[in-house]
């Protein structure tokens, strides 16, 4: 378990790992809508229509606005009283916090008071930009901390330093940028204000001729989420884990949530657990809606939705005995994965008109002639054993059908293979992909006797073989003798050699030196076993009337333990007298 979790901890990378990015209205070249900035209209016991913030873009030339409302021809002086505010604010979700923004925003900030129909500038009231407790950018009077209004001042973000600062323009306003912003580190919230300061001595007296509001042109604020998402019990009982055999293609089912939400879902093969491979993929940000057609929006703080009763399969089947997990990544990256599962499945159909019921028909083509007299006729068989020389291979032909007779193209025959000795088992040599009219060829190279088992699998994974033929390679063996070219009368003729061929029996085999004679043929004088290295000794003792010539060769006896058929050297001629 410990190896398939520490295969399975690779995964891909947010804004960076554990955080994501949330954008807002124009940002770059790309506009989005605002689901994040959330217009607060604190307008205490005052008139709530001046305080009324504007936490809609429809367009890029449409900002978010906080701000407070100037006198009119009704109401030429709006008196605000100490601690009213306007503003959009920015909350992240629970158990993450705010690490980065980048924001362009405009302060418009020039108030006055009207006296006898004067105007007397005054810069009651103050617009701001707070990143949690300490601020960024900065208008009007805001003496809460004055330390606070000195740093914001040396970061040249206090426009107007307290004096009119009738329109900044658009200014780009980053944590790197801010002093306070960067000691904080992280925050829980964000927050455009226009207002009238809580400590204020007075009311903010605001005439018709003033202005005072901060725009929010668009954003991008950086979340950091630490906290895993909770990935219940994938369900037993149903789709892939359903009791019995499956097929590969059917959904695992689960349920999963976050703080953030959840974008990404797989199933891994940890089969391999050192090699773990991914063989399904729903990104909900990217890819497909959720099963509830619900999908990530990254305007929002929460980006991701949570998945209940989700399920998802394999675009290519899953074929075989195969040890899966779950894995589900947050909006930040985090991911978890689920206990590992076994499922056995049926991956795709092995060929197309394949299937159960399929029939093979495989061996070594050879030319027969049946009929009589004119009807005499060459016909091509293919026979189920080959006799080739010490050396060479042959060609197995074959052809697969499916129960309907029709050809099965494109499917997958395996090539087992064993040696022709006792104790030999078989080993999977590839497979051949059969033609469009079922037909396969492979070339059998040189080696040992050999047994060729041509199998076929209805569906990739399957256990069992649906179909196959059995071929036997015998090839003969090879023997290297020599003897001595003459021997007197009553003498004693001693051959020696060896097998060619490996590999050699430890216990040796038997091999027969035979003499030829004439009328009679071939027949056994003598015998010798070989030793581990296939070298073998005999002797012959010629009678005291021998005389002439004499024919000699060495012929392999067969047997289980060595993996070739019956062979002879070359021929030995030996004088004697």
């Amino acid at each position: 378990m410990a190896a398939v979790l520490g295969a399975c901890a690779l995964m891909p990378a947010a804004a960076h790992a554990g955080t994501y990015d949330v954008y807002s209205c124009k940002f770059g070249s790309a506009f989005y809508g605002n689901n994040a900035w959330v217009g607060v209209n604190n307008a205490g016991a005052g008139d709530p229509a001046f305080t009324l913030p504007d936490a809609t873009c429809a367009n890029a030339s449409d900002p978010l606005i906080a701000l407070m409302r100037p006198g009119n021809a009704t109401t030429p002086n709006v008196a605000y009283t100490p601690g009213i505010s306007s503003s959009l604010v920015f909350t992240p979700p629970a158990d993450t916090r705010i690490t980065d923004f980048n924001l362009s925003v405009r302060h418009l900030f020039n108030t006055f008071t009207n006296s006898s129909g004067t105007h007397t500038q005054n810069n009651t009231g103050f617009t701001l930009v707070a990143f949690g407790g300490v601020g960024v950018s900065l208008t009007g009077q805001w003496d809460a901390n004055p330390p606070q209004a000195a740093s914001i001042n040396g970061d040249h973000h206090y426009y107007g330093a307290g004096g009119p600062a009738p329109d900044t323009g658009v200014v780009a306003l980053t944590k790197a940028s801010s002093m306070l912003a960067t000691n904080a580190g992280r925050a829980s919230n964000m927050a455009l204000y226009a207002g009238c300061y809580t400590g204020a001595a007075g009311n903010c007296n605001i005439d018709d001729a003033s202005i005072a509001q901060v725009q929010l042109i668009g954003s991008r604020v950086t979340i950091d989420d630490t906290r895993p998402p909770d990935l219940t019990a994938v369900q037993a009982g149903r789709g892939l884990l359903a009791p019995g055999v499956r097929s590969g293609a059917e959904p695992v089912s689960f349920s999963a949530s976050d703080n953030s939400g959840i974008q990404r879902a797989e199933i891994v093969d940890v089969t391999d657990a050192a090699n773990p491979a991914v063989v399904a993929t729903e990104d909900y940000n990217s890819g497909p809606n959720t099963d509830a057609g619900t999908r990530c929006d990254f305007t929002r703080p929460r980006p991701c939705p949570d998945l209940k009763d989700e399920t998802i399969a394999a675009p290519t089947p899953i074929a075989g005995h195969r040890t899966l997990l779950v894995r589900v990544t947050d909006a930040g990256g985090s991911s978890v994965v689920s206990a590992p599962f076994t499922v056995y499945a049926r991956g795709p159909l092995n060929g197309a008109n394949g299937g159960d019921g399929s029939r093979l028909v495989a061996g070594f083509p050879a030319k027969v002639f049946r009929g009589k007299g004119k009807k005499r006729h060459a016909v091509f068989v293919l026979r189920p054993s080959h006799t080739a020389s010490y050396g060479k291979g042959a060609t197995i032909r074959g052809t697969l059908k499916g129960a309907n007779g029709q050809p099965v193209s494109g499917g997958d025959v395996r090539i087992l293979v064993r040696e022709a000795r006792l104790g030999a088992q078989y080993v999977d040599r590839g497979g051949v992909t059969t033609g469009p009219d079922g037909r396969f060829v492979f070339p059998v190279p040189a080696g040992s006797s050999r047994v060729l088992r041509l199998a076929y699998r209805a569906y990739l994974g399957d256990d069992a073989y649906a179909t196959r033929s059995t071929s036997t390679l015998n090839t003969r063996a090879r023997i290297s003798a020599r003897g001595p070219k003459r021997v007197r009368r009553h003498g004693v003729a001693k051959f020696s050699g060896r097998l060619v061929g490996r590999p050699f029996p430890p216990r040796g085999v038997t091999v027969d030196l035979q003499i030829f004679q004439p009328g009679v043929g071939w027949r056994v004088f003598g015998n010798a076993r070989t030793r581990k290295s296939g070298t073998f000794t005999v002797r012959y003792h010629f009678q005291r009337a021998s005389r002439g010539r004499f024919t000699f060769r060495i012929r392999l006896r067969p047997n289980d333990a060595y993996p070739y058929s019956r062979g002879v050297s070359r021929r030995i001629r030996v004088r004697v007298g």
